[in-house]
């Protein structure tokens, strides 16, 4: 079996540097937040065309902004590399799920350790959810203990809830280290759902992206350029901080 790659990390500097490039689009994903992302789309319970869900990756408030590409071949690079990490996570929880991990961001300390930065992550994979609607509740019913995760530290809700929760580092660790394995019951758990749709003949048609509710998860203030002081207070550059592969 021929398994799809996941980006390289040069691949990850490229989109890197043009998703924070000043003539990017203001509230356009970063490369954690759109990996956080497609992970959710591609797991989900409905099929979402690729129009639908490239608009929300430009622009996380709307749908509306475009991407700026210099020229054509800049744009079939970009959109290619994120077509390539859409079908290599749909094959691996599929095929290979075990091989799954997701891509965040680490944070260095003085000390040389390296602290899991998953907010970005958890963003994209809320915003996921999102553009699947109530197409989730299932799940969100029946499994609520899953998605615990993603909406501690992708929502606005669950932030103001880590705020009176004060977690330690071993509990941030913690929630860090299970990502991969809620993805992977997440995505069994729909797989199980449309599977038994297509034996009954329940198949539901692909969002293509008309008229697509969303409650978007925003940030607070402008995205933040990556030699920009980091938002968190740490005095650093944000590409040496949260921005820090």
């Amino acid at each position: 079996m021929n398994h799809n790659p996941f980006w390289t990390p040069e691949e990850v500097e490229f989109l890197d540097q043009f998703l924070f490039r000043d003539d990017a689009p203001e509230h356009c994903m970063d490369v954690t937040m759109l990996d956080g992302y497609l992970t959710a789309v591609v797991s989900g319970p409905e099929l979402i065309m690729p129009s639908e869900m490239l608009r929300w990756v430009w622009d996380t408030e709307n749908g509306q902004e475009g991407a700026h590409f210099k020229d054509q071949a800049e744009a079939e690079k970009v959109m290619g590399l994120i077509m390539k990490q859409w079908n290599a996570i749909a094959q691996t929880l599929t095929e290979l799920p075990e091989l799954y991990e997701p891509q965040i961001y680490e944070r260095e300390l003085d000390d040389g350790t390296h602290v899991p930065i998953i907010d970005e992550w958890c963003m994209g994979y809320h915003h996921g959810i999102s553009i699947g609607g109530k197409a989730w509740d299932t799940l969100m019913l029946e499994q609520p203990e899953l998605l615990s995760t993603v909406l501690l530290y992708g929502s606005p809700d669950g932030w103001a809830a880590l705020e009176r929760l004060n977690q330690d580092d071993s509990e941030h660790q913690s929630a860090a280290d299970g990502l991969g394995d809620t993805v992977r019951q997440v995505h069994a758990y729909w797989l199980v759902q449309r599977r038994q749709q297509k034996v009954s003949g329940q198949v539901q048609s692909p969002i293509r992206g008309a008229n697509t509710p969303l409650q978007p998860v925003r940030r607070d203030g402008p995205k933040l350029g990556r030699n920009d002081p980091c938002h968190c207070g740490s005095g650093r550059k944000y590409k040496h901080c949260h921005g820090a592969n």
